[in-house]
């Protein structure tokens, strides 16, 4: 690799070959033909990937060659698998193929309308993309293939011209030296290089308007800065190269243009705007056809050249197969002669102009010339302090010619021996070095070395005690080579801030000191500071209520620095002998204790001491008695200090919710009172309560039944309090005499008995006595309890074994009567009918359908029986006659016939037959039933958006406009051009355009469009004859229509401003012009041009518009 040199020198060298090879200025004078070999003899490389949806076949877009790493960069903008760029290397056989790395291919995929692709840092694993559409430069890492970690994301659509899908398609990098060197200006005239560190400016070309557009990205935090717009002598620029070799800007022109402008990076002003300064143009490869769409152009450097050429590389946007071709005999721009005469040639001279004799390097710059100035210091030794014994390193870093010799010196003399680039002092003193190369030397900066001593302590902090809230003054005396720094600690800890000699200490600890300067540092002596606490009472005394004669503990718990002391004080004056912490207090009062120390006094809080007398019962309560439901209140009296509790107890437990002096009691039981306060309690005498019951019937007398001339015993049964009294009653009416628990009964009636006694009286239920005459009985012998009614006796009550009724048809079954139910075939519940049985068909496969030859006769169904017999195989559930026939050779649907000759769809096809069996209605099917729609629906051969079972014309060509059918223009019109102006009658504007009449793309001649007798700028040259068509006024004027002063014999070319077109280009815009006038004194090249070409034309024979 060369060594870094001053770019300026180089470029300079090459503009100024430049300039004399071509006369540089602001504008060529004229288009050079291509000039590389013709494309027959170039080399085809779109097969080295494809044909497939990873292919060069479609939409390739940009290329990009690196010479460093010898890599070539391609991308395309969409087609099948979507937007692409690959890496290719050089196959080892005079081809190309697809870069891999660690397994990896060089692919990526998936970035929108990719454009274009370039490199800044050719030794750096990183792209930029440029993005149409989007109108973004993106930046990715692409050091793992496959794989692209985008960096950086600058949007510079607000900057550009974006229109429609006219937008972005090039870029490229150009170095910081390179536009120093052609003195590159921004869009105000301002020189420029770049101001965000990447060390040159990204250059975009657009294909609106054909302009160039600079920026100055920053790769740290994602910004960037807008240099300039740039003009360039074309429209539509698709790609840009910069070739570092020979400091030229490649430009190509697309679509319309097809050629590749050579400019320099110098611009100058034109109508307001800056305008690249053009070197020359080359048109479009010979060979290659006008239809071409050519998109992208890399070039390699001129240290490839041999025998005067390189290598170039151009891509052709939907070009199929033909989209890369390799052209291996581009020129150089510069080559292996020597005009100095300093044995370099002038490829690898940097320094173009050395003199005669002058020894030079491998880069022919001699002494004084290119970087050989004399050694450059990029780092100088600094000043430094070092402690008594130490050393400190001095050193140098250097870049020069040849060998570089050191030498150090102290205070100004040589030091014997210190001849290499770091030298170790210990002398105090000044110290550089000389350095020395082949062109000269250069002295460093001097550095001071300083010897320093140790730090001593002469006075140490001396240990104290302080009370909590004040503060100590500690210090510290030392001495040292300054600067000496303070770092005082406590128990062993450094003190946030503490850092002066002296430390004003507030908290309790052994305190220190280390004091440093640059040699080593020296701890003091320890010092302890003692801090007393303020006493403060920790727990307060509690309060508290006595019994007389007894004593209440008072205690304080506190805290504090130092011996307390303690004194105890009631209502506010001090107890005698009471200096303890706890005090037993026997007299009401309110108390606190006063704790004192040397640091000062605490007081308690003030707590209250009562004093009570227990409780005495002084009225009892007295027994009572009363009735059940009725109530009667106790009460007592009771002194002591209060409050008073009183709680009632019933035969001696507690009666919830009775805390009352008088109880109300309803329940029988002896009665006291409990009565308490905090110092007691006492028992009242207690009280009994009687509670007699009302009578209470618990067994009523039951109704009966008697034969005539007997009678019946009726009782009641009671409880209540004694005694109680009984009286019957027959019909509401007392039974005189009848006044026992029991009476004896002998006329029917109802009776009832009353009871009572003194709380009471309570009647009993009536009881009925039925008095039964004689009756029937029937014979039960199978004891159903249903009587046979030929078999009875007569009597009041029933003999055993008969029933009242004769309901019974079977007295010798107990199963037969009129409670039974019916079975199957008999009558059980004598009502003279039954249930007939019913016959039933197996159903063995659980289809619901039953074997006609499998039956059995039942009152109701069971599992497995149904009651039809239409099954035809009971042994598969899928036959039965609800089933689907299915093409088996069987009869699924028990109907006789076996399969199913339907045609549900109707394409002639059986549903047995039928692989498709929903055809629409009239479409062709084959022997399968299937048509092309549901076989083939998406297919499209010839590419023309209508799928080949719907196209009519299967072989339109590529491009071409179709109708629903599928068919073009041509394809119906079979070429057909009736007036003979070479445009097809289907695509004809104008279709009656006289013979021998030059027409345009849309057949359409000049007067067509513009009328006979138009002459626009009234020189008396209708427009279709004028080649000047914006003569002033009252100018005289040729038969063409140029005044006499713009007119020129010419041989094929017509000068419009400094522009020159070749009439006879296929792709000039005035077509079948030869010869004739020049016009265009003060005219503008391009719009001129395009008013040469009839007025409503466009300029050039237009083509589908690139992606």
């Amino acid at each position: 690799m060369k060594k870094q040199y001053s770019a300026s020198l180089a470029v300079t060298t090459v503009v100024a070959a430049f300039a004399l090879a071509v006369g540089l200025s602001s504008r060529a004078s004229a288009e050079v033909p291509w000039p590389a070999e013709d494309l027959s003899s170039a080399v085809n490389l779109t097969s080295v990937e494809g044909p497939g949806t990873n292919d060069f076949y479609v939409n390739l877009s940009g290329v990009f060659w690196n010479p460093d790493t010898r890599r070539l960069w391609l991308c395309r903008n969409g087609g099948t698998g979507g937007s692409k760029f690959w890496v290719l290397r050089e196959d080892g056989v005079g081809g190309f193929e697809v870069d891999t790395r660690s397994g990896l291919r060089g692919e990526w995929t998936n970035f929108g309308d990719l454009e274009a692709i370039t490199q800044a840092d050719y030794t750096e694993d990183v792209v930029y993309l440029m993005i149409e559409g989007e109108e973004r430069i993106k930046e990715y890492d692409v050091s793992t293939y496959g794989t692209a970690v985008l960096r950086n994301n600058w949007n510079t659509a607000p900057h550009l011209p974006l229109s429609g899908g006219s937008g972005a398609e090039g870029i490229v990098f150009v170095p910081d030296s390179f536009l120093a060197a052609q003195n590159f200006v921004d869009g105000a005239g301002n020189p420029y290089v770049s101001q965000n560190g990447m060390g040159g400016l990204m250059f975009v070309a657009h294909q609106n308007g054909g302009r160039l557009y600079a920026f100055d990205l920053n790769r740290t935090n994602g910004t960037f800065t807008f240099v300039g717009a740039y003009k360039t002598n074309y429209g539509e620029s698709c790609e840009l190269t910069f070739d570092r070799s020979d400091g030229r800007m490649y430009i190509l022109h697309g679509a319309d243009w097809n050629r590749i402008e050579v400019t320099t990076l110098g611009s100058s002003l034109v109508s307001g705007e800056r305008r690249l300064n053009e070197i020359l143009t080359y048109g479009r490869p010979t060979g290659s056809p006008t239809s071409w769409n050519l998109e992208g152009f890399a070039v390699f450097s001129n240290s490839d050249c041999s025998g005067g050429t390189r290598s170039a590389f151009i891509t052709i946007d939907d070009g199929g197969a033909n989209s890369l071709y390799w052209f291996r005999s581009f020129p150089c721009t510069c080559d292996s002669t020597d005009d100095d005469g300093d044995g370099v040639d002038n490829c690898d001279d940097l320094c173009a102009s050395t003199p005669a004799g002058q020894p030079v390097d491998a880069y022919g710059c001699a002494c004084g010339q290119g970087d050989r100035t004399g050694p450059d210091i990029s780092n100088h030794p600094t000043d430094g302090t070092v402690c008594s014994g130490g050393t400190r390193q001095f050193c140098v870093a250097a870049s020069g010619d040849g060998t570089l010799t050191y030498q150090w010196q102290r205070n100004g003399s040589n030091i014997s021996g210190a001849t290499t680039t770091c030298y170790t002092a210990s002398l105090a003193g000044t110290y550089r070095c000389i350095v020395t190369d082949t062109c000269g030397s250069a002295t460093s900066n001097s550095a001071t070395l300083t010897i320093a001593t140790s730090p001593s302590i002469s006075s140490h902090p001396s240990p104290a005690t302080i009370c909590q809230g004040g503060s100590q003054n500690l210090c510290v005396t030392a001495s040292g080579t300054s600067p000496i720094s303070y770092q005082w600690q406590r128990d062993g800890v450094n003190i946030s801030g503490a850092t002066s000699s002296c430390y004003s200490a507030t908290v309790a600890g052994a305190y220190r000191c280390l004091v440093t300067n640059p040699c080593s540092s020296v701890l003091s002596n320890s010092a302890t500071l003692t801090v007393h606490a303020a006493p403060a009472i920790a727990v307060e005394p509690a309060g508290g209520a006595i019994c007389s004669g007894n004593a209440h503990p008072l205690c304080v718990t506190a805290t504090g620095g130092g011996t307390l002391s303690y004194q105890w004080q009631r209502n506010g004056a001090n107890i005698s002998g009471a200096t303890a912490s706890c005090h037993d207090a026997t007299i009401a009062g309110d108390y606190r204790c006063i704790v004192t120390s040397a640091c000062g006094s605490a007081t308690s809080a003030v707590v209250t001491v009562s004093v009570s007398s227990a409780p005495s019962v002084t009225s009892h309560p007295t027994p009572a008695t009363v009735c059940s439901g009725s109530t009667s209140q106790f009460c007592v009296s009771a002194s002591g200090t209060g409050p008073l509790s009183y709680q009632w107890q019933r035969n001696g437990v507690n009666v919830s919710g009775a805390t009352s002096s008088c109880y109300t009691a309803s329940l029988a039981g002896s009665y006291r009172c409990v009565v308490s306060n905090s110092c007691g309690s006492v028992v009242s005498n207690a009280a009994t309560l009687t509670v007699n019951s009302p009578p209470s019937i618990t067994g009523n007398p039951l109704s009966t039944t008697v034969c005539s001339g007997n009678t019946a015993s009726l009782c009641v049964t009671a409880t209540g309090s004694a005694p109680l009294s009984y009286q019957w009653q027959r019909g509401g009416v007392n039974i005189s005499g009848a006044t026992s628990a029991c009476y004896s009964a002998s006329l029917a009636g109802t009776y009832r008995c009353v009871v009572s006694n003194s709380c009471g009286a309570v009647t009993s239920l009536s009881a009925t006595l039925t008095v039964q005459s004689s009756m029937l009985w029937y014979a039960d012998g199978d004891n159903d309890t249903f009587g046979n009614p030929a078999v009875f006796t007569s009597g009041c009550t029933p003999p055993a074994g008969y029933v009242s009724n004769n309901l019974d048809c079977n007295d010798a079954n107990p199963n037969v009567n009129p409670g039974a139910s019916d079975v199957c075939g008999e009558d059980r519940n004598c009502d003279g009918s039954f249930v007939a049985p019913t016959v039933w068909y197996r159903d063995l496969d659980g289809d619901g359908y039953g074997n006609p030859a499998v039956t059995t006769q039942a009152c109701e169904s069971s599992p497995g029986w149904v009651a039809n017999a239409l099954d035809c195989d009971d042994g598969s559930d899928s036959r039965h006659p609800g089933a689907t026939e299915v093409c088996n050779g069987l009869d699924d649907d028990c109907d006789g016939t076996a399969d199913n000759d339907d045609d549900s769809d109707g394409d002639g096809v059986s549903d047995c037959l039928d692989a498709c069996p929903a055809t629409a209605a009239g479409e062709p099917v084959d022997a399968s039933g299937c048509s092309c729609s549901q076989t083939n629906p998406t297919t499209d051969t010839d590419a023309d958006g209508v799928p080949d079972c719907s196209d009519t014309c299967p072989q339109t060509r590529p491009g071409d406009s179709v109708n629903s059918q599928g068919c073009s223009c041509l394809q119906l019109s079979n070429g057909a051009d009736t007036d003979h102006d070479g445009v097809p009658d289907c695509l004809d504007a104008c279709p009656d355009t006289p013979s021998h009449v030059t027409a345009n793309a849309v057949g359409c001649s000049c007067l067509q469009l513009n009328g006979n007798g138009a002459d626009d700028d009234r020189d008396g040259v209708t427009n279709c004859n004028d080649l000047c068509p914006f003569t002033p006024p009252g100018t005289a004027v040729t038969a063409s229509g140029c005044s006499s002063v713009a007119s020129n014999a010419g041989t094929g070319n017509t000068e419009v401003g400094n522009e020159v077109l070749s009439t006879t280009d296929p792709d000039a815009g005035v077509v079948g012009i030869t010869g004739g006038a020049m016009c265009g004194a003060g005219m503008a090249a391009h719009g001129m041009l395009l008013a040469l070409a009839f007025l409503g034309w466009e300029p050039l024979s237009r083509r589908r518009h690139r992606r």
